[in-house]
């Protein structure tokens, strides 16, 4: 059995493609899943961050707010414009593990040092180190005034909006890897030998071996009354506010590695093999290669129509891709004479909503994005088309919004 010292992801993103079947001994029969040429829903790898050490993790706050941090001590932002910001250096010189966004405007990551370092509306503070000596390996901001992080030595730490408590022995002689906190009354917590506490508001329960013997890597509750957790055998348990279920196989033969879940009705989770898989409150897809020869590291899903996954060579991608207008040019038009063509967008969430300024004589059908008439002047005109799609979203309705500026030539006729 491998223990981790530093979390799940701290062992992990240090290995090869090749060498993580090794890690795990006999535990784990490594295969991949099938690689594809592109997934549907997902967007290609970006590369987002190719001069850093490799993402170690990421959080989104919201769906046009998100954070991932890498081994060199860089954080980047995942901006309102759905654009990466150039990395930041945060905490040079350590090494982040984990990182918690309670919102836009604030976010904590730690790292192996033991040090935590806080982002506050737009800036990122001096980093302070908070559990000497010890890596944390995962931390939970349900709020930006409660934080609970959690290290290699099974102790938990907890913020109340000023400072950060003495390490609190919860799970002693573990090396606790993860902490899921949907509110600062629950927290759960897992551990590298398959074992669950809980947090109830005031004070954590005994450990409880729900995955004896396999390292639980990660885990994810959106609610009290509902978690998911994933380990490194590919298997996921569920708890339903009063036991966890036994290990069920999802994604056999491969190291799950992050989890998250918007609601107890949909949980994206990744592995080691650049895979993805999906849960949708009474099962789960089988694995698919999104981001083949990758080690797919984090995923965090703020709604249900949004995830982000980022993988140990600085890429990220997304669930769905972008949205954008696919359109790239108008055929010409004649005056007086019928004229049709048909807007087209990829990414978001479909169905789409169309508007457009047209020139006198031509409509646009908003559902189908068609543009159809006979204009009623020649020239040439500018036409500015937007799309959006139509899912509402918890915090941003409409975030899925962009334009593109045409030209229509309309020709005089013979």
């Amino acid at each position: 059995m491998v223990t981790a010292g530093r979390g799940s992801r701290g062992w992990l993103r240090r290995l090869g493609p090749g060498l993580v079947g090794v890690a795990l001994g006999t535990l784990v029969a490594v295969s991949a899943p099938a690689a594809s040429a592109s997934s549907p829903g997902w967007s290609a790898p970006s590369a987002v961050d190719p001069g850093g050490g490799g993402f170690s993790a990421v959080s989104c706050g919201t769906a046009r707010f998100c954070v991932a941090v890498d081994d060199d001590g860089n954080a980047v932002v995942h901006k309102r414009n759905m654009t990466w910001a150039a990395p930041e250096a945060v905490d040079s010189g350590s090494d982040p593990t984990s990182v918690s966004c309670a919102s836009t405007a604030w976010c904590v990551a730690v790292s192996a040092s033991g040090a935590q370092v806080t982002y506050d509306r737009g800036y990122w503070l001096r980093p302070t180190v908070i559990d000497g000596g010890v890596s944390l390996s995962s931390v939970s901001c349900p709020v930006s005034t409660f934080c609970v992080a959690v290290d290699a030595d099974g102790d938990a730490l907890t913020y109340l909006g000023a400072t950060w408590s003495a390490p609190l022995p919860v799970d002693a002689g573990k090396a606790l890897a993860a902490v899921s906190c949907p509110t600062p009354d629950f927290c759960a917590g897992a551990d590298t030998s398959g074992d669950v506490v809980l947090f109830d508001g005031t004070s954590w329960g005994a450990p409880s071996a729900v995955d004896p013997g396999v390292p639980i890597t990660a885990l994810s509750c959106p609610t009290s009354a509902f978690c998911v957790a994933v380990d490194a055998a590919g298997d996921a348990l569920t708890y339903d506010g009063t036991a966890w279920s036994a290990p069920a196989p999802v994604d056999t033969g491969a190291i799950l590695t992050s989890v998250s879940c918007p609601s107890a009705a949909f949980c994206v989770a990744v592995d080691a093999h650049g895979g993805e898989l999906q849960y949708d409150g009474e099962g789960w897809t089988a694995a698919d290669a999104v981001d083949p020869g990758g080690i797919l590291h984090a995923v965090s899903c703020p709604t249900p129509e949004f995830c982000l996954a980022v993988d140990g060579g600085g890429d990220a991608l997304t669930l769905p891709p972008p949205l954008a207008v696919s359109t790239s040019s108008l055929p010409g038009a004649t005056l007086r004479e019928h004229y049709e063509t048909t807007l087209a967008a990829v990414g978001g969430n479909p169905p789409y909503l169309w508007t457009a300024r047209l020139p006198a004589g031509l409509h646009l059908d908003r559902s189908a994005g068609v543009i159809s008439g006979a204009p009623r002047r020649a020239g040439t005109f500018t036409v500015v088309v937007v799309v959006r799609d139509t899912k509402v979203r918890t915090t941003f309705p409409t975030q899925n919004r962009v334009s593109r500026r045409l030209t229509l030539d309309v020709a005089f006729g013979f």
